[in-house]
Formats: structure tokens, C-alpha cells, sequence
């Protein structure tokens, strides 16, 4: 099975900015600490989450930045809950839907970062991170 996420990521490096920005529209994102550019999060920019919707495939995708390294899992835990709390925040700017079920029956298990909705995205993001904490974060007794 392909990895969409990293084929997206070279996919654009591979456009020239006129391409990219024909076929990819930048939805949202937090720019990362990192990044020294001095624009606002964009399709170009390194951003720790990001929305991007591909207008020839019709779906949305949500990247996070995974490059950093942590000196243990709770925090790790607490980067995701950090950017969970900042896709909560935009769903709730723009009047998205943060209780969209997940819908198990009849479908192919998957928590992929790409969908064809942003509440669908969000619903799939927050499944991840809630079960990585209940896995790595204080609720599994390692805070």
C-alpha cells in the first residue's frame, strides 16, 4: 500500500510553484519554529500541521511535521495533543464539525491522513492522537 502523505510531500517538491499552486490549494496550517522564511504557513513553508486540498483528486490532506526528536514518548504525546488542540481551534473558527462519527461499519479500517472532507480529517487525527496518548501519554501512566 502507498504511503499518500509522503507521495503529496514529493509530488510538490517535484512542481514548480506554478504547478503546485494550480493543483494544490493551502487550507490552514501553524508554521513551524523552524522555518526561517518570513511569510505566514503556506504550501511552501515547513509547518508543524497543515491542510491541503488537492484539486485534481478532490481530497484534503493533513500533514504534520514528524522531523523533531523528543527525549521520551509523553512528549511526543503532548506535540500531538498541542497540534489536536490547534485543528480544534480552526474546526471551531470556521464552523467545522469536531463530532463527526467515524464510521467502522462496512468500511476499511484506516486512520489516514487524507479524506475527502476536514471533518472527516479531523475525526481521523483525533482518533490517532487520542489512541497514541492512551498508548505513550499521561493516561497510560507515564507523565
Amino acid at each position: 500500500m502507498e504511503n499518500k502523505e509522503f507521495l503529496k510531500v514529493e509530488m510538490i517538491e517535484e512542481l514548480s510553484v506554478e504547478e503546485a499552486e494550480e493543483r494544490y490549494e493551502f487550507v490552514w496550517g501553524i508554521k513551524s519554529y523552524d522555518d526561517l522564511s518570513s511569510s505566514e504557513a503556506n504550501l511552501f513553508t515547513m509547518n508543524d500541521i497543515d491542510i491541503i486540498f488537492d484539486k485534481e483528486e478532490k481530497v484534503y490532506y493533513l500533514g504534520i511535521e514528524t522531523a523533531y526528536m523528543f527525549e521520551e514518548k509523553k512528549a511526543e504525546s503532548r506535540y500531538l495533543s498541542t497540534l489536536l488542540d490547534a485543528f480544534s481551534d480552526f474546526m471551531k473558527e470556521k464552523g467545522y464539525d469536531t463530532e463527526e462519527p467515524y464510521f467502522l461499519w462496512m468500511s476499511p479500517v484506516s486512520l489516514e491522513m487524507r479524506a475527502e472532507s476536514i471533518p472527516t480529517l479531523y475525526t481521523n487525527f483525533k482518533i490517532f492522537v487520542e489512541g497514541y496518548n492512551a498508548l505513550y501519554g499521561k493516561e497510560n501512566g507515564n507523565e
